[in-house]
Order: structure tokens, then C-alpha cells, then sequence
């Protein structure tokens, strides 16, 4: 995450006033559906211990800020969400950009990762060209990976307009080299825990038609389909999916060169709001700018301005 939302935030938010409160969760990795109970609990112990007015705020960023979103439509515990560079406009197509990326990557670069983008770490590798994937990631892997990007540009180039993800103009060399190693890495260490958490394997592309490259006839025909797991599906759309279903403030920032969680989430998302009739609700800041939460003190400050004046504004 962003420096001024591991190291800032906090310090920033107790020169306004506020307490700041935090907790871990019971797991690590997907961990959604046990840190919304876990963060009503640490927010009525903490109001209630020092007796605190007013209303309690939830920021989180990443996976944090879809929990934030999710967190303000189910509880009436907050008085307010921001939600930081999250995936919230839709955990399913968050899921299958993953999926799309590894599955692009491996047809323009075969034989560099072993594995599946359903099984990226698959058991009994051996031999000195694939040792085990997470175990050697960055020390073998990682140095694979960007020499491959560096020896084809060409390939380089279509995989990066087929999967659009985006790169910093004013560093192109080291922003491809950091968005796809992002990408992959969300495939190789998070796959397996989301299979277990959802119930199944959640990655779905059976449908989905590629474009950009210099052959998408050829791309589509070659490039390994999946379909999801029926229940993993049904548990996402039952558990995991925003609904813009919120009765208090929202405010949402992204920056717009995100290639992690991509910004189109952040209109997915005002439509949801807009849809369920809150719109109001919503405010929405991008940020125009690379990188996944990479924000200033200025933005966030701006961004928890904005949301309490929207609190304020809504009090009797």
C-alpha cells in the first residue's frame, strides 16, 4: 500500500482530532467476509471504552477499501466510508483481470512461470529451471520474468494492450517491469487461498474474447479457457459484491493509472450508488497518476476533508 496510508494516515487523522483505531484480522489474504465483524467490534469497544462522540469513520485501502464499501452498506456501526484504490466496483471482474493477465502472459511468454492461472504453484517441480514458484519468487522467478520483457518487446507491447493495464509514461522500463510482476504476483500467492475461501476456483474466462494483439483469431484460439466454479460464483455475488446500497458518505479515490486494481471500478461503482438511489452518497476523487494507492499527505487529507464535510452536512 501507499506510504501515506500505512505511515501518514494514521498521524494525520489524530492532528485533526479524531482517534485512530486498527486491527488485524483472524487470516491473512482474502479476508472480507471476517474483518467487517471484526471492525464493528473494534469500533464499539473503542467508543464505548473512552466514551468518544460522534461518528465513526472507516478508511481502508486495496482490498481495505472494498471492505470499507461493503462494511458502510451492511452496518449502521459507521458514519462514514473511505475507501482507497479498491476494488469496488466488482470482485468477480477484479478476480478475472488476474486471471486474464496470467493467462495473456503465459501465451506471449511461454515456458517462463510453470503452472496454470488456476494452479500457479503446482506440486512436484523439479529441476533447476522451475524450482518452486512462491519459495523462489524473487529470487529466481522475479529476474526471469523481467529479462523475458526486456529480450521481446514486441510481445511486451501486445501484452500490455491486450490486458490494459497501465504503465507510467514518464518511466515506462521500470512501471512495465513493476505492473506485471504486480499482476502475476496476485496470481501466484492469492489463487489458492481464494479457491479455499470461496469455495471453489473463481476464475472465469470461457466467454471472454481477447483483443489488441497482432493475431486475436490466433490469441483466442490458443489461449487456455476456464469456467468458474459454480459455488465460488454464487458465494462472490452473494458475499463479496458491492450493491451502492449506503445510507452514509462515501468517498472513494483512485488514481487512474492504477494497474493493480484498475479506476474502472470507480464508475462501476457510481453506477451502483446512482442505481440503488444514493448517488448523493458517493463522491468520487481520481487522482491522475501511476501506481496502485500511491497518494499524498495533500490527497488524503483532501479526500477525509470532503467525506466529514458530507457527515456533517447530513447530521440533524
Amino acid at each position: 500500500l501507499g506510504d501515506v496510508y500505512k505511515r501518514q494516515l494514521p498521524a494525520l487523522v489524530n492532528q485533526l482530532g479524531f482517534v485512530y483505531a486498527t486491527s488485524s484480522f483472524p487470516k491473512n489474504g482474502l479476508a472480507i467476509q471476517e474483518a467487517i465483524p471484526d471492525l464493528e467490534e473494534l469500533a464499539t469497544d473503542v467508543v464505548d471504552t473512552y466514551l468518544l462522540p460522534g461518528p465513526v469513520i472507516l478508511a481502508g485501502a486495496s482490498e481495505g477499501g472494498a471492505i470499507t464499501a461493503l462494511a458502510v452498506e451492511r452496518s449502521d456501526v459507521f458514519g462514514g466510508g473511505l475507501a482507497l484504490c479498491g476494488p469496488v466496483g466488482g470482485f468477480q471482474q477484479q478476480i478475472n483481470h488476474y486471471g486474464h493477465f496470467r493467462v495473456i502472459f503465459d501465451y506471449f511468454f511461454p515456458g517462463i512461470l510453470p503452472g496454470t492461472a488456476i494452479d500457479p504453484d503446482p506440486e512436484g517441480l523439479a529441476g533447476p529451471l522451475y524450482p518452486p514458484v512462491r519459495a523462489y519468487w524473487d529470487t529466481w522467478y522475479v529476474p526471469r520474468i523481467a529479462a523475458a520483457l526486456q529480450a521481446y518487446p514486441g510481445a511486451t507491447a501486445q501484452l500490455l494492450k491486450v490486458t490494459g493495464i497501465k504503465t507510467d509514461p514518464a518511466d515506462p522500463v521500470t512501471s512495465i517491469g513493476e505492473a506485471v510482476v504486480g499482476n502475476l504476483w496476485y496470481n501466484v500467492f492469492a489463487t489458492y487461498d481464494a479457491v479455499e475461501t470461496l469455495g471453489g476456483q473463481p476464475f472465469d474466462n470461457l466467454w471472454k474474447w481477447y483483443r489488441g494483439s497482432s493475431n486475436d483469431f490466433r490469441l483466442n484460439l490458443r489461449v487456455p479457457r476456464y469456467r468458474a466454479d459454480y459455488a465460488a460464483r454464487l458465494e462472490i455475488a452473494a458475499n463479496y459484491e458491492t450493491s451502492g446500497q449506503i445510507h452514509v458518505p462515501v468517498v472513494t479515490a483512485h488514481t487512474t493509472g492504477d494497474p493493480i486494481v484498475p479506476y474502472w471500478h470507480e464508475p462501476v461503482y457510481r453506477f451502483k450508488t446512482w442505481r440503488a438511489g444514493n448517488g448523493r452518497l458517493h463522491t468520487n476523487l481520481p487522482v491522475f497518476r501511476y501506481g496502485h494507492c500511491d497518494f499524498t499527505a495533500n490527497e488524503a487529507v483532501t479526500a477525509f476533508a470532503i467525506l466529514l464535510a458530507k457527515i456533517q452536512a447530513q447530521a440533524p
